[in-house]
């Protein structure tokens, strides 16, 4: 059997640990890419299971604003932190109850 795009290339990669449970995914979220990530710094990395065109909003804290973040959301279930959750830091606006997270 084969898999289309990223899927496909990132399970033939991990033929060992970890292999097993991204398959699993694979068929847990069929129409869904795997999209591995991260900050800027590679401090944290992180995946998520999401449509291929991601459908990106714009925030409009005054962080975001100012940096020219763009979002999209997906889940907590098909979001995965891999890596950095000590080094991640939390802002909340006085303006909106949403909290952001960011590589400190």
């Amino acid at each position: 059997m084969r898999w289309p795009g990223s899927a496909g290339r990132l399970f033939r990669k991990r033929r060992g640990e970890g292999a097993t449970e991204f398959l699993l995914d694979t068929f847990e979220y069929p129409g869904l890419v795997y999209h591995p990530s991260g900050c800027h710094y590679s401090a944290v990395r992180f995946a998520v299971w999401a449509p291929e065109d991601l459908s990106m909003v714009d925030c409009s804290c005054s962080l975001c604003r100012k940096k020219q973040h763009r979002h999209f959301l997906v889940p907590a279930s098909r979001f995965t932190l891999l890596l950095g959750s000590k080094t991640i830091v939390t802002y909340g606006s006085y303006r909106h109850t949403e909290l952001h997270s960011f590589c400190s």
